[in-house]
């Protein structure tokens, strides 16, 4: 996650005169990568991640600074193995000290056309990796509008806030960057395509198969 923010901010100070608080920043923001990635145990499919990084600016508790966000958005077992259901996790950095680790929001959502978590039934709890905040949301019907608008590619927006009553910081996020490189003018060039979109279905039409058929075993 900071190497994204230590990149940007190498490229300004190489290739341009222009200071970090001169420069309009928001040139510099957005989705820097997506990846797919399977859950697995005992070669036995657990659940389907979506493993994101993404740079934008806070406006709302740090004047506009560079913040990198990053965690995944899960579809996957519970730890019952009797259901299913959508987690989100997420930790954030500031650009504003070279030396700042991940810190987790207070609370965390994801929002898109159709639909949003934050109206839904939610586990939240500190993730295992230091810095990071897990919620984790049972299928209802919000949440499965959320779950298609993934699917189909729709836009899909993080909104987090730092503290309780504090004001939601909204941050896009474009799941079909599948990589991100910075040119030598300090530009960035992202690559784009629906791969992993394709394969999160695949994997979650695999595990929706395994709980049926642990539930059919019962």
């Amino acid at each position: 996650m900071q190497k994204w923010i230590c990149l940007i901010v190498a490229t300004i100070v190489a290739c341009t005169s222009t200071t970090l608080h001169a420069l309009d920043l928001s040139s510099l923001t957005g989705t820097m990568e997506v990846k797919f990635q399977p859950m697995q145990s005992a070669g036995i499919k657990e659940g389907c991640t979506l493993v994101y990084h993404v740079v934008s600016q806070d406006y709302a508790y740090r004047k506009g600074n560079l913040i990198a966000l990053a965690g995944n958005i899960a579809y996957m077992r519970n730890r019952e193995r009797s259901n299913i259901v959508l987690s989100f996790k997420i930790g954030m950095i500031d650009s504003s000290d070279p030396n700042a680790k991940p810190e987790p929001p207070f609370f965390a959502y994801l929002q898109t056309p159709h639909g949003t978590t934050t109206g839904s039934k939610t586990i939240q709890y500190d993730s295992d990796m230091p810095g990071f905040r897990l919620f984790v949301y049972q299928l209802d019907g919000d949440i499965l509008k959320v779950l298609e608008d993934i699917l189909s590619g729709a836009p899909v927006t993080i909104g987090f806030n730092r503290k309780k009553g504090g004001l939601d910081v909204l941050v896009p996020l474009d799941l079909q960057v599948v990589e991100s490189t910075i040119a030598a003018d300090g530009s960035i060039k992202r690559r784009r395509s629906g791969e992993m979109l394709e394969q999160f279905a695949v994997c979650n039409q695999e595990v929706t198969d395994q709980i049926l058929k642990h539930l059919k075993g019962k």
